[in-house]
């Protein structure tokens, strides 16, 4: 896979909207399945969300359900009769998102100084209808102007952007890059709570920047 041009996809995101609404306003977590990026992936699960990616499908809708041998208590399955949004939603963009963007532009090689196969990196969306459905739709792409074309277009179709990331798939296990200090490294989600308090114990100028954001998952 090629490298993404990232003045291309940072171009592509600046024209999603204004300074004034790209402050993404942040839903309560307990009402969105945001925490499907914090736990480890079974080979099982993995398999069931990269198979329909590898044939081209890149659009998937998932939805939990109880599951029977999941020390969750949930699992979560592709569905496919998803409602449309009740109504248009006000376009939010993510500030955590565009931080992100910055950080690759201004250094673009940071993943490849880990270690890690370009191939391994997928960036993931969520979207959902805001005053909708409380059923968020995940995109992923293996490219960053993908993803941002992908935003652009969730956008167009009526859609409010409330999460994003590049996220790595290692060893079965999911990798987030977090902001330290301003500082990316590589850790292992293990509970988006956990990844929430490591962002809170960064710096001063940190926690002024993002105050009342999602943390970034980069």
């Amino acid at each position: 896979m090629t490298r993404t041009n990232i003045r291309t996809a940072w171009d592509l995101i600046k024209r999603a909207g204004n300074e004034v609404n790209e402050i993404a306003v942040i839903p309560d977590l307990n009402n969105l399945p945001l925490h499907i990026f914090g736990r480890i992936f079974s080979s099982i699960e993995l398999a069931e969300f990269l198979d329909p990616i590898s044939q081209g499908v890149n659009n998937c809708w998932i939805k939990s359900r109880p599951a029977k041998n999941d020390p969750t208590g949930r699992e979560w399955y592709p569905v496919t009769d998803v409602p449309e949004p009740r109504r248009t939603p006000q376009i939010n963009i993510s500030r955590g998102l565009k931080d992100f963007w910055e950080a690759e532009r201004m250094d673009p090689n940071h993943v490849s100084r880990q270690s890690v196969g370009e191939q391994e990196l997928m960036y993931l969306l969520v979207v959902h209808g805001k005053n909708g459905p409380l059923l968020p739709k995940l995109v992923v792409k293996w490219d960053l102007k993908g993803a941002a074309q992908a935003l652009m277009e969730a956008v167009q179709d009526g859609y409010s952007f409330v999460f994003s990331g590049a996220t790595l798939i290692y060893r079965w296990n999911l990798w987030t890059q977090a902001f330290n200090t301003c500082k990316p490294s590589l850790m292992r989600v293990e509970s988006l709570e956990k990844l929430r308090d490591f962002q809170v114990r960064g710096s001063v100028p940190f926690k002024k920047r993002h105050q009342n954001c999602l943390p970034i998952l980069c």
